[in-house]
């Protein structure tokens, strides 16, 4: 975060890191793994006075899709992240 007088300016790096599929040593062609991603955040607060301040903000600037791969239970994303 960082602060210019009456603005803050923040910004945030998510890394989720490439994962092996544990059941690619069973079937190699359809359990593959998945590969690493970044997302990238962004946010800013006005402060107008002690009372009321102004944010806007931006999740996942670059847009990028969560990584699909075969699972045999939770439908091709991984729900928890």
């Amino acid at each position: 975060m960082y602060t210019f007088g009456a603005v803050d300016l923040g910004a945030r790096w998510r890394y989720l890191p490439s994962m092996d599929n544990k059941y690619a040593s069973y079937d190699p062609e359809g359990a593959q793994g998945v590969p690493s991603v970044n997302y990238f955040d962004a946010n800013a607060t006005w402060r107008l006075n002690d009372v009321f301040s102004v944010t806007v903000g931006g999740v996942n600037l670059t847009d990028e899709s969560p990584p699909l791969y075969t699972n045999y239970v939770q439908m091709n994303t991984d729900p928890s992240t």
